[in-house]
């Protein structure tokens, strides 16, 4: 199964081309689900529906933001969604995450979509802290956990370090594996960045002092009742301006975990 994350950066310059870029990327990767942060919508249309129709996804969820209607969280999927549930509806405060159950090979399979707040490390800290409370309440024995998305934090930032069990916060402890960084050890490698601000065109032209980074993972839950799941490869994508209008799909690469989960 390929799972993958992608921010889809909700900016008017050049969007109609944007999305000819971004549908492109969609058929070469063949994701089987994938999440999408800054996912734009316009009344009753939107750029979900849009992918989803182009790129032959026939299950979709798409959650608005509370206090913005016009943006939110979404999965494209090929497999049935079983069930959809955002942070919000429990902690109206947080308005970063939203997490999907499908069924794989006989197994329940969550994967939780996850936006953060770009602006402070502080905040991060707080919504993840309380991002771990949440899941804390929706976690079953016989279900695969996947948390993905854009946490605006470098690999090496307190936010990560927590996700990983390097350290704590505010008195809470958790422990996940990131997939990219699994993968790169095996291959004898590095993780990519996502946000490039050497490479990738959407910088071109633009004055900053940013140093390139990765900070859109897709992490698995470690303590599953099953055998942890087989990972084939782990990629970025998104990386190349489209032919057809020139164009990159983002100002984010994304990730896609190509793994296989085991049935019980």
């Amino acid at each position: 199964m390929k799972i993958a994350s992608f921010n889809l950066w909700n900016h008017d310059t050049m969007r109609e081309s944007r999305i000819e870029a971004i549908c492109r990327e969609m058929k070469r990767i063949q994701a089987d689900m994938v999440a999408l942060q800054e996912a734009w919508s316009h009344g009753r249309t939107g750029v979900v529906d849009h992918i989803a129709e182009r790129c032959e996804y026939p299950h979709r969820a798409y959650r608005p933001y509370p206090d913005d209607p016009n943006e939110g969280l979404a999965f494209l999927s090929k497999l049935p969604i079983e069930h959809v549930s955002a942070i919000w509806d429990t902690m109206p405060a947080r308005q970063i995450a939203i997490r999907a159950v499908i069924v794989v090979a006989h197994r329940r399979v969550a994967v939780t979509n996850v936006h953060l707040d770009w602006r402070s490390i502080l905040a991060r800290e707080d919504e993840i802290v309380d991002l771990d409370r949440w899941l804390t309440g929706c976690y079953s024995p016989d279900t695969y956990e996947v948390l993905c998305g854009d946490f605006n934090a470098a690999s090496d930032s307190s936010v990560h370090r927590f996700l990983t069990g390097k350290q704590s916060l505010d008195r809470r402890s958790t422990l996940w594996a990131d997939v990219a960084e699994y993968y790169a050890n095996r291959i004898q490698g590095t993780p990519a960045v996502t946000l490039d601000f050497d490479h990738n065109p959407r910088w071109a032209g633009v004055a900053n002092m940013e140093i390139p980074l990765r900070c859109d993972w897709i992490l698995l839950k470690h303590g599953f009742s099953s055998p942890s799941p087989m990972i084939k490869t782990v990629e970025v994508f998104g990386t190349t301006p489209s032919k057809e209008s020139g164009v990159i799909p983002s100002d984010h690469y994304g990730v896609v975990l190509n793994a296989t989960f085991l049935g019980g």
